[in-house]
């Protein structure tokens, strides 16, 4: 698993307080212990806001919100 100090630091290296972090795991199955970083998101993942609101969008552009 990845070292939460890390991850902290990854967070201040963009001055973010906030971050979800995917991670891959590599290796043979089911011994895979080889976490590969992919991409921290400063913003979390909304897809879920679309089928909980039961909406065609997530999210309303610019050109929707005025």
């Amino acid at each position: 698993m990845p070292d939460k100090a890390r991850l902290h630091r990854c967070l201040a290296a963009f001055g973010l307080v906030f971050g979800c972090f995917d991670f891959a795991l590599a290796g043979a199955a089911p011994e895979a212990a080889s976490w590969v970083f992919i991409e921290a998101n400063p913003n979390g993942q909304w897809g879920f806001v679309r089928l909980a609101c039961r909406t065609r969008r997530a999210a309303a552009s610019g050109s929707y919100a005025s």
